[in-house]
């Protein structure tokens, strides 16, 4: 209780140092320079990509069917004000475009997404981007395709590596080492 009392007094007493008699304003940030702050971009601007992207994505493959987007932006001013009186502000844009795409193709449902993001502007979701985007990034690729993957048929639990085998336990093991050569269990 004591020391609780003391940090409440020195708290109480402040610090030794002495408060900025003045402030000096410095050079507001620029590190993020757009044309257009977000504030001023019209919904309608905003909903021409949103339909662009929507509209490459779901050319890319025919067993695409459904496209899911989500538009985000905002800007933040910040203001630092330093002990010795300096006093700095910045302007900071923060903008993401997501695209998820989802397929069913022979029973087989797939789904892929991806997104642009970063301190841009309005002018940062060229068509160019947007393509790319749909294309490379939110459709779905031959390669990620599980309907081009040929599956196994499985007879049984041991006919695969991959279906989920039983915890371990001591009664497991001593089943398991009548059914499976397996040197490297301890003996129990």
């Amino acid at each position: 209780m004591l020391k609780a009392a003391r940090t409440a007094a020195a708290i109480a007493k402040g610090s030794k140092g002495v408060p900025p008699q003045h402030f000096n304003a410095g050079p507001a940030g620029k590190m993020y320079r757009i044309a257009m702050p977000w504030s001023e971009v019209k919904i309608d601007n905003k909903l021409a990509r949103v339909r662009r992207l929507e509209s490459l994505a779901r050319k890319q493959d025919a067993a695409v069917n459904k496209v899911t987007i989500n538009w985000s932006d905002y800007e933040q001013q910040v203001v630092i004000a330093t002990l010795d009186g300096r006093v700095v502000a910045d302007y900071r844009p923060m903008t993401r475009l997501w695209c998820t795409v989802s397929a069913e193709k022979n029973g087989v449902r797939q789904s892929n997404s991806a997104n642009l993001s970063g301190r841009y502007g309005m002018d940062h979701y060229t068509d160019e981007r947007l393509q790319v985007l749909a294309k490379k990034q939110a459709c779905l690729r031959p390669r990620d395709r599980f309907w081009d993957i040929p599956v196994p048929k499985i007879d049984s639990a041991f006919d695969n590596l991959f279906v989920p085998q039983p915890s371990w336990s001591p009664s497991t093991a001593q089943q398991l080492r009548k059914l499976v050569a397996a040197p490297y269990l301890a003996p129990i």
